[in-house]
C-alpha cells in the first residue's frame, strides 16, 4: 500500500453564470508558477490524498485549501460604491458584505467584482511579497548596559 498527496490548483472563470472550477494537477503550490488564460479570475491550491493498494486506488477528500489569489485590483467598499454607482442594489450589496465582515473586493481583470476574505490576495500583492527585501543597514548593536544608561 502506497500513500500519495497530489497538489492541484482550482482555476475559476466567472462568466454570465458562475463557471465550474477547473482543477489542474500541479507540481508546486507556488502562486508565481501558475499560468492560465485571461478568462481566469482567481485560483487557489488544494491537496488530495491518494492510496494505492495493489490494483485499487482510493481518493481522499480535497484538503489543505489555500486562500484565493485574484487577478485584479483590491479596492475598498467605498471605491466599489464609487465605481458601481449609488443605487439601491449597490447599497444592498455593500451592506451584505459589511455584515459578513468583508472589507475589500477585487475588481478583476475581466471587469468583475469578487469579494475578498481575510487572507485573500491579488496576484500583484503575491508578486510584491515575493520580491527580495532590502537589507537593513546602519544597525548598531546596543548592549543591555547601554540601554540602561539611555533610560536614566
Amino acid at each position: 500500500m502506497k500513500k500519495y498527496i497530489r497538489h492541484y490548483v482550482e482555476l475559476v472563470s466567472i462568466g454570465l453564470v458562475f463557471g465550474e472550477p477547473k482543477d489542474v494537477e500541479v507540481e508546486s503550490r507556488n502562486p508565481l508558477d501558475i499560468t492560465c488564460d485571461d478568462s481566469v479570475d482567481c485560483f487557489r491550491f488544494f491537496d488530495q490524498p491518494i492510496v494505492v493498494d495493489g490494483n485499487d486506488t482510493y481518493y481522499g477528500d480535497a484538503c489543505n485549501f489555500t486562500n484565493w489569489v485574484y487577478f485584479g485590483e483590491r479596492i475598498t467598499l467605498d471605491e466599489f460604491k464609487a465605481l458601481k454607482g449609488d443605487d439601491f442594489s449597490t447599497e444592498m450589496k455593500i451592506e451584505s458584505l459589511k455584515e459578513r465582515g468583508i472589507e475589500y473586493v477585487c475588481h478583476t481583470r475581466n471587469n468583475r467584482f469578487l469579494e475578498m476574505r481575510i487572507g485573500d490576495k491579488t496576484f500583484d500583492e503575491v508578486k510584491e511579497e515575493s520580491k527580495p527585501k532590502k537589507p537593513v543597514s546602519n544597525l548598531k548593536l546596543v548592549t543591555a548596559a547601554q540601554k540602561r544608561q539611555v533610560r536614566k
